[in-house]
């Protein structure tokens, strides 16, 4: 009995204080403003790091990228070089041009009266 006395008096005590309507407030780290500006600055530079770390390496991605699209073009010219002088090679050889100025153009070595010599 004395225990519900007890609980009935401390019920009567919370509900007619005053503050009853106060909501509970929990207790706050107090930081102070250079504190707190110096955590905002240092997250927004870690943040700001971070985004260049990113950004370079996509940079570098990127680069290798064009790096080795730029090489596979450099072969292939290459080979395209390599072909083209083997057709100027076959295109100058004196056998191909002796040959195609007798059948082509019907023409025939010089006579000794048709050679002129300068000095």
């Amino acid at each position: 009995m004395a225990s519900n006395q007890i609980r009935s008096i401390a019920l009567e005590k919370i509900l007619a204080a005053p503050n009853r309507h106060q909501t509970l407030e929990y207790p706050r780290a107090n930081l102070g403003w250079a504190k707190l500006f110096i955590i905002i600055v240092f997250t927004t530079v870690l943040v700001l790091t971070g985004c260049v770390v990113i950004w370079s390496h996509v940079q570098i991605t990127t680069y290798n990228y064009q790096i080795s699209e730029l090489y596979q073009e450099q072969k292939e010219l290459d080979n395209w070089q390599r072909k083209l002088r083997v057709e100027l090679n076959h295109l100058q050889s004196l056998e191909r041009l002796e040959r195609l100025a007798v059948e082509q153009y019907n023409m025939a070595p010089p006579g000794p009266q048709q050679v002129i010599n300068l000095r």
